[in-house]
């Protein structure tokens, strides 16, 4: 009998949830639905620029993550974690006089052993993307906070981090290790 009444209200808890909330839709009033552990949380669009915005303030916590290139400049400042979701503080610089125009931000696993194994890469898909992330000027530097939900990475696995330019040859990639996300900072 305990079971039965267990698969029933399971039942209408994600029936009430998916009424709210359609598949692949963001929740209603620009909220943020976050699942981590059987545990749901929605945050709002308020609460995620307010963190966001002290995420950005504060200090550089990473002094070891950059990449420069072709007079571009792409670092991460910071890990942070709260609520089943990681913030990555990014930080592109552009010491060119050329526009960089942004055509992606990509975050996906990339595994060591992948070319010997011919292996898909997995991809992220960020839930919450504060900053400017289209466009950096020449002679500037803009930051950014992509939100993704929260992971860990398995062994002989790589984050990588791709900021590709809009009909443009210059591409910008980091390689975060597991090491680096575990030592993700709490908000």
């Amino acid at each position: 009998m305990s079971h039965i009444s267990v698969v029933l209200l399971s039942y209408l808890f994600f029936n009430s949830l998916s009424a709210r909330t359609q598949p692949g839709a963001p929740p209603p009033n620009g909220d943020t639905l976050v699942a981590y552990r059987q545990q749901l949380w929605v945050i709002g669009e308020k609460e995620m620029q307010d963190h966001c915005k002290k995420v950005q303030k504060d200090r550089r916590r990473i002094y070891y993550l950059f990449n420069r290139r072709l007079r571009m400049s792409f670092q991460i400042k910071g890990i942070y974690t709260h609520q089943g979701l990681l913030f990555f503080r990014l930080a592109i610089s552009n010491r060119s006089h050329l526009d960089y125009v942004v055509d992606s931000i990509r975050f996906f696993m990339w595994d060591s052993k992948g070319v010997k194994r011919n292996i898909p890469s997995m991809h992220l898909d960020p839930t919450y993307r504060y900053g400017n992330t289209s466009l950096i000027k020449g002679k500037s530097q803009e930051e950014s906070v992509i939100v993704l939900p929260q992971f860990t990475l398995p062994a002989d696995k790589w984050l990588v981090i791709e900021i590709s330019e809009k009909n443009g040859g210059r591409k910008l990639e980091l390689l975060v290790s597991n090491f680096t996300l575990l030592r993700s900072r709490l908000i």
